[in-house]
């Protein structure tokens, strides 16, 4: 596997984010809104954390530890809740390459929560391909 290197363009396969607001009673989970926020994105290229993350201007992570998803080792990244041109931002995001397609969920917030419900959430998802 071989990652895109930062700057390489998306444009011809951009990812495919999914992003919910739901209601929360754990206050680490809650936006301004009161409302947790998760996102899932895939991406159809194989990209390093900072590229996956931050689709504009390179923004700053911050490593929080790695963790097996499946077969493969993800990492854990924390997004500044300043960062802008990622809809990470003020997220803690768990990313993972499987072949030539990297992943992430990320929830709002850096705590424990953010922690388990990612990984509750990434250790969850099926995959399945066209062929």
């Amino acid at each position: 596997m071989s990652a895109a290197p930062i700057g390489q363009s998306l444009t011809a396969a951009p990812p495919s984010v999914i992003a919910a607001v739901f209601p929360t009673e754990e206050p680490s989970l809650r936006t301004s809104t009161g409302e947790g926020h998760l996102v899932i994105e895939a991406s159809p290229v194989a990209l390093d954390p900072e590229r996956f993350i931050y689709h504009g201007p390179p923004g700053k992570l911050i490593p929080e530890g790695t963790e097996r998803v499946g077969a493969v080792r993800g990492e854990w990244f924390r997004v500044s809740p300043s960062n802008i041109g990622s809809i990470f931002a003020n997220h803690l995001v768990l990313v993972w390459t499987v072949g030539d397609h990297t992943y992430g969920v990320g929830f709002h917030g850096s705590s424990e929560a953010s922690r388990v419900w990612g990984s509750a959430v990434a250790s969850s998802l099926t995959f399945v391909s066209a062929e």
